[in-house]
């Protein structure tokens, strides 16, 4: 008879584990299932009796499931976490990266010195948290409602929000230009989902040429031509920024994320 059937209906509902985990799970299953077996048959039950002591050792799977979900709850929150927290540090620092080349390259253009290209590092390292916040939101947004990209655009709505509130708070003289570098990598991220080659460019084009055409939101007392160079130079480093975190998160989507369900 079938007995390994309870442990082909218990694995199914383990999602919530690593497909390692679930393997090493349903081997250790079916082995504790032939014990049982191999007990009862030893101790003269027929196949009938058999199977009702199988299931009334294991119990129904949705308890059994329920029972392996309790245990690794703490492991998959830890598991997660640290996933999450690498992803995040890597897109840091692969950020930081790509707008300090970006200056650098500008300022030996332009016959500047490297030491005052890098004047303001401490509240630009606020504006590399603020693009890797907008990116990896609406990133996470798609793995947490992949059904649904009305929610996830809410989702990026609602943390531009409290970014916003946040950085009016934390940083104030400098929020304006943090909450355009939060919107346009997480609007970046979100075109970058639409099959039309380079029209992600707009995403992160696009707020930041609209703030930058509004009177006093971004800058004051600056000429027209200080201010398009800003612009076209925080652009470069957005763009260039996304484009580096959209690799990033292919590589964590398939060597690392997609460890949960293969």
């Amino acid at each position: 008879m079938d007995h390994d059937r309870i442990v082909r209906h218990v694995i199914p509902r383990s999602d919530f584990l690593g497909a390692a985990q679930r393997r090493e799970i349903e081997r250790e299953l079916c082995a504790h299932v032939e014990d049982i077996v191999d007990e009862a048959r030893a101790q003269g039950y027929d196949e009938a009796t058999i199977e009702q002591i199988v299931e009334a050792r294991f119990g129904r799977p949705q308890e059994v499931a329920a029972a392996f979900r309790t245990v690794y709850a703490r492991e998959r929150l830890i598991r997660n976490v640290v996933r999450v927290g690498s992803l995040l540090l890597a897109s840091l620092v692969a950020v930081g990266l790509v707008v300090g080349s970006v200056q650098s390259i500008f300022a030996i253009c332009t016959a500047t010195s490297l030491r005052s290209a890098f004047s303001h590092i401490a509240w630009e390292s606020i504006g590399f948290t603020a693009i890797t916040l907008g990116y990896c939101s609406l990133y996470f947004g798609e793995r947490l409602l992949r059904t649904s990209l009305a929610k996830q655009i809410l989702l990026g709505a609602a943390l531009l929000f409290w970014v916003a509130l946040g950085l009016s708070r934390a940083v104030p003289e400098h929020s304006a230009l943090l909450l355009v570098a939060f919107a346009s990598a997480a609007m970046a991220r979100l075109f970058q989902r639409i099959r039309i080659p380079l029209i992600w460019l707009a995403g992160t084009a696009g707020p930041l040429f609209a703030a930058g055409m509004i009177p006093g939101f971004l800058f004051s007392g600056r000429e027209q031509g200080t201010h398009l160079q800003f612009l076209w130079l925080v652009w470069l480093g957005l763009t260039l920024s996304c484009k580096a975190l959209q690799v990033i998160v292919q590589r964590f989507e398939t060597h690392i994320f997609a460890c949960e369900v293969t």
